[in-house]
């Protein structure tokens, strides 16, 4: 990436507030119960997708696994992790440093209610996921979330 598009994308963050962590961990709790809901393990949000559709969460990496050229320098490739965020849903998405709350920017300023509505259609996606798993349908056979289901 030229050092101008990166800029330009380190231009367009902003520092997340208190009120948008909260949302944040919030959302990673209640991914969290789903997880427990589904698979009977504890999620490890530092760690693990928890393959929620529409829902995108990765782990922090300090680094990629693309190919180094003669100099070095990483050549990137699409699937790379390097800048994707750390947590994105519809046209918003967090990033942070180690582990989440720590050095947080968020991709755009809303006001306070349209972060309450984003935060709610976020955690009806989450909880469809959570209720379509407990209601049992797809048991056995190709389920809309999560592929083939055994018996």
């Amino acid at each position: 990436m030229s050092d101008e598009i990166t800029d330009e994308i380190m231009d367009a963050r902003y520092r997340a507030t208190d009120f948008q962590t909260a949302l944040l961990f919030a959302i990673a709790s209640e991914i969290g119960r789903v997880h427990h809901n589904r698979y009977q393990t504890s999620w490890d949000r530092w760690d693990d997708d928890p393959h929620i559709p529409g829902i995108h969460w990765r782990r922090y990496r300090y680094d990629c696994d693309c190919t180094e050229a003669k100099d070095f320098l990483p050549q990137h490739v699409a699937a790379c992790c390097e800048g994707a965020p750390h947590f994105a849903f519809e046209d918003v998405d967090f990033e942070w440093y180690k582990y989440p709350g720590r050095d947080m920017t968020v991709s755009r300023e809303m006001h306070t209610s349209a972060w309450v509505a984003w935060f709610d259609r976020c955690l009806k996606v989450i909880r469809s996921f959570d209720a379509h798993v407990a209601t049992g349908k797809g048991k056995g056979q190709e389920n809309l979330f999560l592929g083939t289901i055994p018996r």
